[in-house]
């Protein structure tokens, strides 16, 4: 499947929601966009990991890492759930979500330990979740309601580190927690009193916090920047 092909995909599959959603709403309703909500989404997710590991001082080494990688793209799935206020057009909120991906990537690494000299290793990057807390206004026109989003990000990184030039290969695993930002825009269609379908683009940074393998013995400093495009169904209490 070619790579390009997967947004749009997304994008159909949103397109095929609203055109059911419209075909059940055969009988008018007051569009009201105040009130709780929950909802499912997925969609297709791809990250740029960044990493800068720091010294083996635990094992009286000193030097760097530098680690370096393409970028790795795959799908996600999640739940999102909120509360809407609505002042004529201006429609605002609060939202928080819980996304779990499957996204990897394998980085290059090379770095100089003297007395061992070169040493080359590979990085195993894993995003395996993230959850954000944002902020939503924008404005509402009929059945659809146009909006920005912002707000604070939050996802666990996990990773294994192989080194070799030591005599032996050396391994190391480890995760950690990093936080960062999150900000964003979409549009959602309200088909139902009670039900409404959404697309939605997001961007988010996450690090540059530290996380260790194996109890610091290799201190790494890591980054995450992940784009997100998304189709959402809420149900509205």
């Amino acid at each position: 499947m070619p790579f390009m092909s997967r947004p749009s995909m997304i994008i159909g599959g949103l397109t095929a929601i609203l055109a059911i959603g419209e075909a059940m709403a055969t009988d008018p309703f007051v569009t009201n966009w105040s009130g709780p909500y929950f909802g499912l989404s997925a969609g297709y997710a791809r990250d740029q990991a960044q990493f800068d590991a720091g010294d083996l001082a635990a094992s009286g080494i000193t030097g760097s890492i530098a680690a370096s990688g393409p970028k790795s793209n795959g799908i996600g799935f999640g739940v999102q759930t909120g509360f809407n206020w609505q002042a004529g057009l201006l429609v605002y909120g609060i939202e928080g979500d819980w996304s779990r991906f499957r996204l990897h990537s394998d980085h290059a690494v090379s770095a100089a330990y003297p007395p061992f000299g070169s040493v080359a290793g590979r990085l195993g990057a894993d995003l395996d979740w993230t959850t954000t807390l944002r902020a939503r206004a924008g404005l509402a026109a009929g059945d659809a309601f146009l909006y920005a989003t912002g707000g604070l990000a939050i996802g666990r990184a996990s990773g294994d580190l192989l080194l070799s030039g030591f005599g032996a290969p050396v391994s190391y695993s480890g995760s950690s927690l990093l936080a960062g930002w999150v900000w964003g825009g979409g549009i959602e269609t309200m088909f139902s009193p009670h039900w409404t379908a959404r697309a939605e683009f997001l961007r988010m940074h996450l690090g540059s916090d530290p996380f260790s393998f194996d109890s610091s013995y290799v201190p790494v400093a890591g980054s995450l920047d992940l784009t997100t495009v998304r189709a959402g169904i809420n149900y509205k209490f």
